[in-house]
């Protein structure tokens, strides 16, 4: 059964971690329709969207079509259901050519999680190919 998820960092279309996003891309720009906070964390710059909905800014980022291995591989990637990992969760996207609203999956990290001594950028509303430049994906773990 196919799922879609809304990336917004390093799994987005020629980003560092996009090799693991092996789903099919939805056309159309998305945005979160509720704020989130955004952030560059840690020495690696890594992205980490915040679980705090009606925070931050509006979030701009890519949806896909993803089955159950795709999703499992990013899961991997993502260390889902660890400690220190994201947690995937549903939130409300907007299609910015049409409006329409969507249920899609989401990495979000837990706000305890966040030591706001780490945050290096943001809150962000997009994910930029110069936060990429930054990321360290040899070290991504904080």
């Amino acid at each position: 059964m196919q799922q879609l998820i809304f990336v917004f960092g390093t799994l987005k279309r020629d980003y560092p971690n996009f090799h693991y996003n092996q789903a099919q891309q939805v056309s159309a720009p998305f945005a979160t329709a509720r704020p989130y906070p955004l952030y560059l964390v840690g020495p690696c710059y890594v992205p980490w969207m915040i679980d705090q909905p009606g925070r931050g800014l509006i979030v701009r980022g890519e949806v896909y079509e993803a089955d159950s291995k795709h999703l499992k591989l990013m899961d991997q990637l993502e260390e889902v259901d660890q400690p220190y990992g994201y947690q995937r969760k549903i939130i409300t996207v907007k299609n910015l050519d049409n409006g329409k609203l969507s249920k899609v999956f989401a990495y979000m990290k837990r706000p305890q999680q966040l030591d706001p001594a780490q945050i290096r950028i943001g809150p962000l509303a997009e994910y930029q190919p110069e936060h990429a430049r930054l990321y360290d994906f040899k070290n991504d773990r904080i």
